[in-house]
Parts: structure tokens; C-alpha cells; sequence
């Protein structure tokens, strides 16, 4: 004779959880291989944030392993640059690995983390896409008032 089913109680019939965001620096992020960020697992991070523009969705994040670019689902919020943030969020495949932030906490503003100084052939390089440096040139020409 079948036995009856077992009571269930409420809890037990919940959706399961969604799993837990694991936080990571810009540079672990950056160095997920392409088969893990595919898998938008998700993410939080804190850092500065050191760009940001108007009527745009992205902005770029600095913490103390370098920067990364992260864009927020909800077109409404933007950081300001210069605050202290943490956002969760999905990585996800771009030209590098991204964020894409479901949530941001400010904690409003903050020095920026040190920018290390870099040369021409540095910055051709790639490997400091997203990264706030410091460069030294020459100023050749000052055009006002054009973009």
C-alpha cells in the first residue's frame, strides 16, 4: 500500500533562493575565463566610481586591482563620479568582462584610489582598458568650447 505523501510545509515550497553574489575585485573580474562570464553568474563590488555621463547607462569602476565598466540595468540610476559605491549585479561579455548592476549603494564621495602612471605603449597595450591612470605629454592645442 503506498504511504502517504509527506506534509510540506511553506518554506519548503518557496522558489528556491537566488544564489548569493560572490564579491570580487575589478581585476579577478576581468580575468574570469570567457566560458565562466558567459555564465552570468552574480557579482558585487565596491569601489570609486571614476566616469560617468549623463543619459548614459554605464559608468566605469575603480577599486584598489584597477578598474572595470559596468552598466546599470535601470536607465534611472547613475552614480556620481566620485562616489564610493557597491553594486551586484551579472557579469557579462563584452569587448571585456562587464558588469550588469541590478543594484547600487552609495555612500557618496571619496578620494580616488591612486592612478599609476603609464606610458603610450602601456595604454596601446589594452591592459589598462577601464583603468583610471596618469599619463605626462604635452599640451599641443586648447580648443574651447568643441566635444
Amino acid at each position: 500500500m503506498p504511504r502517504p505523501a509527506a506534509a510540506q510545509s511553506p518554506a519548503s515550497l518557496a522558489a528556491p533562493a537566488a544564489p548569493a553574489s560572490t564579491q570580487l575585485t575589478a581585476k579577478e573580474l576581468q580575468q574570469q575565463p570567457y566560458a565562466e562570464v558567459e555564465k552570468s553568474r552574480p557579482v558585487r563590488l565596491s569601489g570609486f566610481v571614476s566616469f560617468s555621463w549623463p543619459g548614459w547607462r554605464g559608468f566605469f569602476l575603480q577599486d584598489a586591482s584597477g578598474g572595470i565598466y559596468c552598466e546599470m540595468l535601470d536607465s534611472t540610476t547613475r552614480p556620481a563620479i566620485g562616489d564610493h559605491v557597491e553594486i551586484e549585479g551579472f557579469m557579462f561579455p563584452s569587448y571585456r568582462t562587464s558588469i550588469r548592476a541590478t543594484t547600487l549603494r552609495s555612500f557618496g564621495p571619496a578620494p580616488p584610489p591612486a592612478a599609476p602612471l603609464h606610458t603610450l605603449e602601456e595604454l596601446w597595450s589594452g591592459r589598462h582598458d577601464s583603468d583610471l591612470v596618469r599619463v605626462r605629454g604635452n599640451l599641443l592645442q586648447n580648443i574651447v568650447g568643441r566635444v
